[in-house]
């Protein structure tokens, strides 16, 4: 990896000393590389860090005075954060970063009142598209120390902030308590949700509890971030079901295995694996995601990942929309996680995995997972395994990390295998 400057390690923090550090050493044309902390070998290595700073917190507001420098030199490597295997080093250069922001700040309509609660760690992608966002037009954001419906609610009484971002799991946390926001959810401007699955019905809560705020979700990855975008506050019915379209020069298709292929100005320049510069494009030019979906009418659907869909005698299910049915028949929305279970005697099973968050009956959850397989048109009540676990293996981010959960099956001492007789 060649740059004219310094490769820089910033210990990776959730406050304003981390974000400060991070854009004085951008700004002058370094390369920042966030680290797990200062003995983080595996990142050290594979990208040559000169030099390691360990930033200190400074208070949770920050009005950032930030110039992006325009030019396609490298500006970060952002390791994925692991749903699968090994983090791979993301390199991402100013261009790439700057085009995601341009894009998302006209569409959401951005402007220097801004005073935005950051409701996810600013280490990952969307924290920090969210503090560069911010700073492009002249504003404010708060970092939290952790996400608090209370807090979110008592700021917005007291008239300190008009802008929340989160991923889909944090809003379903502050819908459950939308108590707390009450009327003056109507000061809320500018809402940004991550690119984790929510149902219409969901966003529909959302936009009632905000109904004066420019609501947008996005899909993308550290390699594409805001690759399409949602205006939630504009649409209905089905689009709901969406993550949006690609804007402007964003292109996106999908292959002949329904993977989603991704081109455009904000794609990444090429991985790190192991220290070796890899490309991430196909020979066209598109970056092919082990991502699954469908086009309709110019909407993208997200329907899994390829490497998380469970294939029972020729049908493809999605974990994540199999979640979805079963949370709308528990009127819940947290506590249970579904991945292929390779034990099944016959063919792949499905592991299903509750903490206690979920009220019922190992027996009643399992007829209840049945139904909904059978809803896909699936006959698989021989071939679900309950399992209890105290907590559901996530990255940072909130995503479930599924084959993880699927590995650990043999080693869970409460494995239990609910009594199908």
């Amino acid at each position: 990896m060649k740059n004219s400057n310094q490769t820089i390690g910033i210990v990776a923090a959730n406050h304003t000393g981390y974000i400060k550090a991070l854009f004085s050493y951008m700004e002058a044309g370094n390369v920042a590389v966030p680290l797990r902390n200062e003995k983080d070998q595996y990142r050290i290595k594979a990208t040559q860090v000169r030099k390691i700073i360990s930033p200190e917190p400074d208070g949770a507001w920050m009005a950032p005075d930030f110039k992006a420098p325009d030019t396609d030199n490298v500006a970060l490597v952002a390791f994925t954060s692991g749903t699968t295997g090994n983090p791979k080093g993301v390199i991402l250069s100013h261009t790439n970063l700057s085009n995601v922001i341009t894009r998302l700040n006209t569409l959401m309509q951005l402007n220097g009142n801004i005073r935005e609660y950051i409701g996810i760690p600013v280490y990952h992608s969307f924290g920090l598209g969210r503090c560069r966002a911010v700073a492009a037009v002249g504003g404010q954001f708060f970092i939290p120390h952790l996400f608090r419906p209370a807090e979110i609610g008592d700021m917005l009484k007291k008239g300190s902030i008009n802008a929340i971002s989160a991923v889909p799991d944090l809003w379903r946390i502050l819908l459950t308590n939308k108590d707390l926001i009450g009327q003056y959810g109507k000061r809320v401007q500018w809402i940004e949700i991550g690119s984790q699955y929510m149902n219409q019905k969901e966003k529909e809560t959302l936009k009632a509890l905000f109904p004066n705020a420019i609501i947008v979700q996005h899909y993308g990855l550290t390699e594409a971030s805001r690759t399409t975008l949602l205006e939630i506050h504009e649409e209905k019915g089905d689009k709901l079901e969406s993550v949006g379209q690609a804007t402007d020069t964003v292109e996106i298709k999908l292959t002949a295995t329904q993977n989603i292929a991704i081109k455009g100005p904000h794609v990444a320049q090429a991985y790190i694996v192991d220290g070796q510069k890899i490309s991430l494009k196909n020979k066209d030019g598109w970056l092919v995601t082990q991502d699954l979906g469908s086009i309709r009418n110019n909407y993208l659907y997200y329907e899994g990942r390829s490497d998380d869909i469970i294939n029972y005698g020729g049908i493809k299910i999605s974990p994540a929309l199999l979640e979805n049915k079963i949370y709308e028949k528990l009127d819940c929305k947290d506590g249970l996680a579904i991945c292929r279970n390779t034990e099944s005697s016959h063919r792949e099973g499905f592991l299903v995995a509750v903490t206690q968050e979920i009220n019922i009956k190992k027996r009643d959850l399992h007829k209840l997972v049945s139904q909904a397989l059978r809803e896909f048109g699936v006959s698989a009540f021989n071939s679900i395994t309950v399992i209890e676990v105290t907590h559901l293996p996530r990255t940072v981010s909130g995503k479930i990390q599924r084959r993880k959960l699927s590995s650990r099956i043999k080693q869970l001492s409460r494995t239990t295998k609910t009594n199908t007789r």
